[in-house]
């Protein structure tokens, strides 16, 4: 059981979120440069998680309650679960699929523990069992993302569309120093909402922006797909959901190269990213934040384990 170890990778929304909870569509790929991996630890020890990234004492709660239920899906309700090791290469916290990386990945090696197949089925609605203890309602785009292959459309209570993968570009990610919990800023968005009904306006334009990107990846366009995403985040902004940092962050990208620039997942702080033609100096966005330069071709939605 030592040997025993499964990953799963993160994820980007290209656009489409918080719309995505109103009955929008959004658009939302598989990163699988940045994944997390978790193992069986055959080493004898109190706490039930050894990690390399550091959790508050909230998620190391939320940590024990998804291997609880997770045991309980797989019908394994008296199993004493061994000690378990993550690795992870994702920031957790950022909007990039950490909590539903996890969950996929405890699923995967839970399966593997246990001697189970899984379908894609089983571990999608598995995955979203788990998923709702880190965000109460998901929508269930994270997991979809980071269990296909190619870019979703994806809406709720739909079918997802499959779309063509970027190719021959480059994403800067730039995680800001700050961070607020995707939950807390649904219910601020919601909240703003019901004070200012005006202000749907937005997501309609989120909606349609959204269409618009996904005929302009089916053509290839990165210059129409840039245009929409800087107009997505001016929507976002509008609505309250990004912060002075991510906004000198878009401002820092678009200013050096970017086609287009964008906060990406719940804002409030987290990640925002540049889409580029060719490479940047990545140098030249150190002063906000961390930075991870993607390079995207048809070979990049390879899946750990997918």
């Amino acid at each position: 059981m030592t040997d025993l170890r499964a990953s799963a990778c993160g994820k980007l929304i290209l656009i489409g979120e918080h719309a995505v909870v109103y009955g929008y569509p959004a658009i939302a790929f598989s990163l699988p440069q940045l994944s997390l991996e978790i193992c069986v630890d055959g080493t004898a020890h109190d706490e039930q998680w050894k990690t390399n990234v550091p959790f508050t004492p909230e998620e190391q709660h939320k940590l024990d309650t998804a291997l609880e239920l997770c045991l309980k899906l797989f019908g394994m309700k008296s199993f004493r679960p061994p000690v378990f090791r993550i690795h992870s290469l994702l920031p957790f916290g950022s909007g990039l699929g950490g909590s539903a990386a996890f969950c996929v990945a405890l699923i995967r090696l839970c399966a593997k523990i246990f001697g189970t197949e899984l379908t894609l089925e089983t571990t999608q609605h598995y995955a979203y069992h788990l998923e709702s203890i880190f965000h109460r309602a998901p929508s269930g785009i994270d997991t979809k993302a980071i269990l296909s292959q190619t870019p979703i459309f994806f809406k709720k209570n739909e079918p997802c569309l499959s779309l063509k993968p970027l190719s021959d570009c480059w994403i800067v990610l730039i995680r800001t120093l700050e961070s607020t919990a995707t939950s807390l800023m649904i219910d601020k968005l919601k909240r703003h909402l019901e004070a200012n009904p005006e202000e749907y306006q937005h997501l309609d334009h989120l909606g349609t922006l959204t269409k618009d990107t996904a005929r302009a990846l089916e053509t290839q366009d990165l210059e129409r797909v840039g245009d929409c995403l800087t107009q997505a985040h001016t929507h976002l902004k509008k609505l309250r959901l990004s912060t002075t940092a991510l906004d000198r962050a878009v401002e820092a990208l678009l200013n050096n190269g970017a086609l287009g620039a964008k906060l990406t997942g719940g804002g409030g702080g987290g990640v925002a990213f540049g889409l580029f033609a060719q490479a940047p100096d990545i140098s030249l966005f150190d002063k906000f934040g961390r930075v991870f330069l993607l390079n995207f071709s048809k070979k990049s939605y390879t899946n750990p384990e997918g």
